[in-house]
């Protein structure tokens, strides 16, 4: 019995260290940042803004991506793309290939693939300003950072903010997700012409999609 109950903790030991594992983080809130600029001039604004928002996991197809993209009809021509767990190689080839305007933020370097990791506003406007919004982390043993992002898009003679946000994982959300939540809707300018706030929140239950439609509806009302 000792054995068994030596050799299950040296395995959960195992699976701590192993969880706890985090890359380099990019802590300075002015980058590292990566912009491009591809698309052509924008045509008249009709009043409507197709918004699509979309993990690619590790940025790990992003051929199949831009395939999609660009064939897709729910997801195609978008105005503003968002995309999460990026490089910056995957985030400029999307851009180029699809003629979107970009700017791009990593949070960290991930272990799992040592490469940069982090997100992306692509657009078919002009992005005139943008920042890095790091994200607080309330549970210690985990290390890695997570990060939303800002960018200001001349629509016209408006101006657009838009908010690209990737929370922390799921199984955080109950003891951080919230604060990750207030933090984020914090920095939103309340006197914008227009905001979106977009992203992956990692709201896998009914009480944190309830919590982030009432912050919404907050803003909104702000």
């Amino acid at each position: 019995m000792s054995r068994m109950r030596r050799t299950f903790g040296l395995i959960f030991c195992l699976v701590c260290l192993v969880s706890c594992v985090s890359g380099q983080d990019y802590l300075d809130p002015q980058g590292p940042v990566y912009e491009g600029d591809y698309a052509a001039p924008a045509e008249s604004f009709d009043g409507s803004i197709k918004v699509v928002t979309w993990n690619l996991k590790f940025a790990e197809n992003p051929a199949e991506a831009i395939a999609a993209l660009a064939q897709v009809e729910e997801i195609r021509d978008a105005d503003v793309l968002l995309l999460q767990e990026m490089d910056e190689a995957s985030v400029d080839a999307i851009a180029r290939e699809l003629d979107y305007n970009y700017v791009y933020y990593p949070a960290t370097i991930h272990p799992h693939h040592e490469k940069n990791y982090g997100t992306a506003i692509l657009t078919k406007w002009l992005i005139v300003n943008h920042r890095k919004i790091p994200l607080p982390n309330s549970v210690s043993r985990v290390k890695q950072l997570r990060i939303a992002m800002m960018a200001e898009i001349q629509v016209e003679d408006r101006l657009l903010d838009v908010y690209n946000a990737h929370l922390e994982i799921s199984w955080m959300l109950a003891r951080s997700g919230r604060t990750q939540v207030d933090y984020l809707f914090a920095q939103i300018d309340p006197h914008a012409d227009w905001t979106i706030v977009g992203g992956d929140f990692n709201s896998w239950s009914p009480g944190s999609i309830d919590y982030l439609e009432e912050r919404l509806r907050l803003l909104k009302d702000r």
